[in-house]
């Protein structure tokens, strides 16, 4: 329910920016940090999300991805599969718990992304055009902005609702 939630944000996000001003739809992806997101933090139990979940949530995200920048259906629906099944592998070995960590791991997934996308231009589309190099650079370092932001606040909420929790169970007596 979660993953849905965070989808619809990063769509809302992504369609306003986008009606901002066409400048920022190759430099802003929040698809991508919503993906890296699910794949470094950690569940309920103090463990990471598994690869397959983050895999399958990196398809679902990458497919909407294709289907709102209308292009070639498929390769940002492979690439942020690869990109989170990888990143929830390297978090299952690694322990990525502090906002620097997490931003550097923001900016390699990005750029990983962005290196598989062009690989697979490069492959299947003929014409296909490669972003340039200050669009890259400006996209991989607003991944990482963007996925230290976000999990400072899921931490500022995750930290407030327990206080909420807290507060709400001493109230209640059982006299």
């Amino acid at each position: 329910m979660r993953f849905v939630f965070g989808l619809v944000v990063s769509v809302t996000a992504w369609s306003l920016a986008v009606r901002m001003g066409p400048i920022f739809a190759p430099v802003f992806d929040p698809l991508l940090v919503l993906v890296v997101y699910l794949a470094v933090r950690q569940g309920v139990a103090g463990r990471p999300t598994g690869p397959l979940t983050c895999a399958f949530a990196g398809s679902v995200a990458g497919l909407v991805h294709d289907a709102l920048t209308g292009g070639r259906l498929g390769l940002y629906g492979f690439a942020d599969t690869l990109v989170a099944w990888t990143v929830a592998k390297v978090q299952q070995r690694m322990v990525i718990q502090q906002p620097l960590q997490i931003g550097l791991v923001g900016v390699l997934a990005s750029a990983f992304q962005l290196t598989v996308l062009a690989f697979l231009q490069f492959l299947l589309v003929p014409s296909g055009q490669l972003p340039t190099l200050g669009s890259a650079v400006l996209r991989i370092a607003i991944c990482g902005v963007l996925l230290v932001a976000v999990h400072l606040l899921a931490e500022q909420l995750r930290i407030r609702y327990a206080r909420w929790r807290e507060k709400r169970w001493s109230r209640l007596r059982f006299d």
